[in-house]
């Protein structure tokens, strides 16, 4: 179903999709109107912004899904889960409203029903009109299948730099590529998977240190902390290769050793709709363990340690 809203001049179009348990079209239309009056609904051939509005139902809850695209922009999700489909409804067309026009009304609302019509006025020889019948009860919610229900994965890729204080005697400086799926939920537990590729490097008077890694994380908490904010908690490991080479001597040699070690970062992210940022802290546990040293004479370098910590920085785009 396709239809339009016009709001000072802007044509915005609404896509609407719901089960049959849940209210009419109509019934958002109204709850939006009765909210501002700039919201007026006709059939329009173009829009500036698409809002997408989705409802499913599962046998506990109802799930409703609102997006907003403008032009070639990634689109701003939003979602907002209810024990009825009304209370889903009611919430998806107050953030339409103010979408469309940020002063409109965000208190109660009176009911939306249809005023009656006075009948005329019957001889008073007319019998008593016959008792109204009351509607048969709206079936149950029955479950969607998956091509119905609303998709709350989300999907982003980006930039992470990292400072690791531990694998070899200075800090390495390093920068990876990552990507990443996570599926929106309403409480705390929000499962998302994050693959990086990557590397570091430093240096010292004796020797220059490279490291190549690959980082699989497990996401499985991001609870929020404030408007945008959360705090997110992963566990994964470390894949990679080691190398240390020797400077400044007659004879250098040069050493490539496996990688392996797990990991546990957490810190804040901030969702910026389009964009996302986050700092992490954690501590990384090698399963591999090096000395490298000198031969002639025997000077040991650099041993790594059984842990250490590590800082790192990145910035994401959500893809559509």
């Amino acid at each position: 179903v396709s239809i339009c809203a016009t709001a000072r001049g802007e044509t915005v179009q609404l896509h609407w999709s719901a089960p049959p348990a849940c209210p009419e079209q109509a019934r958002f239309e109204a709850e939006v109107r009765a909210r501002t009056s700039n919201a007026t609904f006709a059939e329009a051939t173009s829009a500036e912004r698409l809002f997408d509005v989705a409802l499913a139902a599962d046998e506990r809850r109802f799930i409703g899904r609102l997006q907003i695209r403008e032009g070639s922009e990634p689109a701003a999700t939003r979602t907002f889960e209810g024990d009825t489909c009304a209370e889903v409804v009611s919430a998806l067309a107050l953030l339409t409203a103010l979408a469309i026009d940020p002063q409109a009304s965000s208190g109660p609302i009176e009911a939306l029903e249809a005023p009656a019509v006075a009948p005329p006025i019957a001889p008073r020889t007319a019998p008593p009109p016959p008792p109204a019948v009351a509607p048969p009860p709206a079936p149950p919610p029955r479950a969607l299948t998956p091509s119905e229900a609303p998709s709350l994965w989300q999907v982003g890729v980006g930039g992470r730099f990292t400072v690791e204080g531990w694998v070899a005697p200075r800090p390495l400086l390093g920068f990876d590529v990552f990507a990443e799926v996570w599926r929106e939920e309403r409480g705390p537990l929000t499962p998302g998977l994050r693959l990086g590729l990557g590397g570091a490097g430093s240096s010292t008077d004796e020797a220059r240190w490279r490291w190549y890694v690959a980082r699989l994380d497990a996401c499985p908490v991001r609870a929020k902390v404030g408007w945008r904010l959360s705090n997110q908690t992963c566990a994964g490991v470390e894949l990679g290769a080691l190398h240390g080479e020797g400077l400044r001597i007659a004879t250098p040699h040069a050493s490539l050793q496996p990688w392996v070690a797990a990991r546990l970062t957490s810190g804040l992210l901030i969702d910026m709709s389009a964009l996302y940022a986050g700092l992490d802290v954690g501590v990384v546990v090698p399963m591999t363990r090096y000395r490298f040293h000198f031969d002639h004479p025997w000077t040991e370098v650099h041993s790594v340690p059984p842990a250490g910590a590590a800082i790192e920085f990145f910035v994401g785009a959500h893809l559509p």
